[in-house]
């Protein structure tokens, strides 16, 4: 989950360093997505929790999207700075992509 995150996080960053995040696209974006929401609804069955529905999947893909992009503004907000177990990672290069993943 960990490295799907970071690659996600990465990607937000700079869509065009793929050096880093090792995701091509658009469409790769959205198949690491639903693999982090898979893997949270396993991970909350192995705790115990019900089987995931469709519309808990859903839901949970919508969560995980909605940190990445919170986490996003925030390192926006303190000069693009990304807290990382080592200490701050320097800003990227970003370019902003015109695809519906980046907030106008």
């Amino acid at each position: 989950m960990a490295m799907l995150l970071r690659r996600m996080r990465a990607y937000l960053r700079d869509p065009y360093d793929y050096a880093t995040s090792r995701i091509v696209g658009e469409a790769a974006f959205e198949t690491c997505l639903d693999r982090a929401g898979i893997l949270g609804a396993r991970i909350a069955e192995l705790g115990g929790a019900a089987p995931a529905g469709a519309s808990e999947h859903e839901r949970t893909r919508g969560l995980i999207l909605e940190g990445l992009i919170a986490g996003h503004r925030v390192a926006d907000q303190t000069g693009g700075g990304v807290p990382t177990r080592q200490g701050m990672h320097p800003p990227s290069h970003e370019v902003k992509s015109r695809s519906k993943l980046w907030p106008q």
